[in-house]
């Protein structure tokens, strides 16, 4: 019994410890806004708040493309919707030489939260074993 109650200690301080370490959102919407994502373009929150440099992220007529080191190259990703907030992404194009992400990869993505009055997405991404959470900024359109 006592290693049971320890195993589920050790369980339960895992999950906390994990919760705590997932970006979380201002001001989040009481259902998430999936329409959000498609057809915007996005940085990359990372979580000391601050966006990734030289990184952004464009949904567009059912592809989604990263653009990395300022443009310079980029990912494009082929998305297929299976709800309105879940989709997966086939890789279809990598211009960056030596990159991990490979042409016919396959990763899915879960919407799990939005703020719409702040223009940010959390997103779950699921490729290869790995599991990572993610913020997106929406870019103003002018």
């Amino acid at each position: 019994m006592k290693k049971i109650l320890f195993l589920l200690l050790g369980f339960l301080m895992l999950q906390t410890a994990n919760a705590q370490l997932q970006p979380q959102l201002e001001n989040p919407d009481a259902e998430p806004n999936c329409k959000m994502i498609r057809n915007n373009s996005f940085l990359n929150r990372e979580p000391n708040g601050k966006n990734t440099p030289d990184y952004q992220i464009v949904f567009s007529d059912g592809f989604v493309t990263e653009y990395l080191e300022g443009g310079k190259y980029y990912v494009r990703t082929k998305v297929t919707f299976t709800s309105p907030c879940e989709y997966t992404s086939t890789v279809v194009e990598v211009t960056k030489p030596h990159f991990s992400i490979k042409v016919g990869d396959t990763f899915r993505t879960t919407i799990l939260a939005t703020s719409t009055a702040n223009g940010l997405i959390k997103i779950k991404i699921q490729m290869n074993g790995t599991t990572n959470f993610i913020i997106l900024e929406q870019i103003k359109k002018s």
